[in-house]
């Protein structure tokens, strides 16, 4: 299951934002968005660029509209630039973060996969994501696989 293996530091960051996307879309299925403002409270998620999804999340607990949350999101996302002097590999983990949030406020399973299928380097990583994804809806994909 996605583990880091020998993969490079960026490598291990993104599959992280990945496996924790999972366990939010896992969260937001279960208890709906009112669930996600507490989500990064932990201390587990130190890394700075988890301010910034902290942010995307709480745009949808607040019920915004998708075009306003992409908006906010590509906002925010130049004030950070700005404020933080970000890195290279800050700002692509940002644009990841930028390109999930949507798929979350849909709940769309199939779209976060196929973003994940592109981002992460390994296609073994790519399964481990479908079956991950299948333990939270076991249906998602039903009509595809029967045929």
């Amino acid at each position: 299951m996605m583990e880091h293996g020998d993969c490079s530091m960026f490598e291990k960051r993104k599959q992280e934002i990945v496996l924790t996307s999972i366990e939010i879309i896992k969260t937001v299925y279960t208890y709906g968005p009112i669930s996600l403002p507490n989500f990064f409270n932990d201390e587990k998620y130190s890394d700075i660029v988890y301010e910034y999804y902290k942010e995307g999340l709480s745009l949808i607990s607040d019920g915004k509209p998708p075009e306003i949350v992409k908006f906010m999101l590509e906002y925010e996302k130049m004030k950070w630039i700005r404020n933080y002097n970000i890195t290279q590999e800050n700002l692509l983990l940002v644009t990841i973060i930028q390109g999930i949030i949507p798929y979350i406020q849909k709940n769309d399973f199939n779209g976060f996969y196929q973003l994940c299928c592109c981002i992460i380097s390994e296609k073994q990583h790519c399964s481990d994501v479908a079956n991950l994804l299948l333990g939270i809806n076991p249906n998602i994909w039903g009509t595809h696989f029967d045929k």
